[in-house]
């Protein structure tokens, strides 16, 4: 009857909650709850990089990409990362930013702790972001874990795949970054790594841990 239509119906909401609740609550990283929880010494590691809670569901990395890499922001975060669930295509709630510095990483959670993402796609998020210091903090430490996860698997589609930037301008996925430092490392072992090799794979010196650049083409 109709009585039991709406109790399916409801029953049916609660459990789309509890799941996307534990989707919200679950790190791509580690896979424990309650990771996202900002735990760092604040003494000792900048705080470049940003967790972003509270991200409504049906956003991808590009709808956030078009907000945040324009304007002030624009080639100021070397990282982008929001977590999606494969199956649904439906982001965790959550994403990381990684600044190039502490002064653009403070502007960034004091401008948008709280505010809310408009659109039609925030229909039945009544939350404001949440923005505050991640975890785990670097480029390179972000780097070498994402490196040992899900994401940077062979067959991972581009969309679900962290973004890297360089100079800002260069932008790849998890994948080709990983694909380009490789090719590098590959280099340096032959020969001095060129600077002209750097700029075509979109990297620099820091990417492969060697400072001495060569102006020379390589053989």
């Amino acid at each position: 009857g109709v009585g039991d239509a709406k109790t399916r119906r409801k029953r049916r909401r609660r459990k789309r909650g509890r799941r996307e609740e534990d989707l919200d609550l679950r790190c791509e990283f580690c896979g424990e709850p309650g990771c996202g929880e900002p735990e760092v010494d604040e003494s000792d590691v900048d705080q470049c990089t940003i967790m972003v809670r509270n991200v409504p569901i049906k956003f991808t990395q590009r709808m956030l990409l078009d907000i945040w890499n324009k304007g002030k922001y624009a080639g100021h975060f070397n990282l982008f990362y929001l977590p999606t669930d494969f199956r649904s295509r439906r982001n965790l709630g959550y994403c990381f930013l990684n600044f190039t510095s502490n002064e653009m990483a403070d502007s960034f959670r004091i401008e948008y702790q709280g505010y809310k993402l408009g659109g039609a796609l925030s229909r039945g998020s009544s939350k404001g972001l949440q923005v505050s210091c991640a975890r785990l903090q670097g480029f390179e430490a972000n780097i070498r874990r994402l490196r040992m996860s899900a994401v940077a698997a062979k067959g991972v589609a581009p969309e679900f795949q962290p973004m890297v930037f360089r100079d800002g301008e260069t932008e790849m996925t998890l994948g080709k970054y990983i694909e380009n430092v490789v090719k590098l490392e590959r280099l340096s072992v032959r020969t001095p790594t060129c600077a002209a090799a750097l700029q075509a794979l979109g990297l620099g010196p820091e990417d492969i841990g060697n400072d001495t650049v060569s102006d020379a083409t390589p053989a």
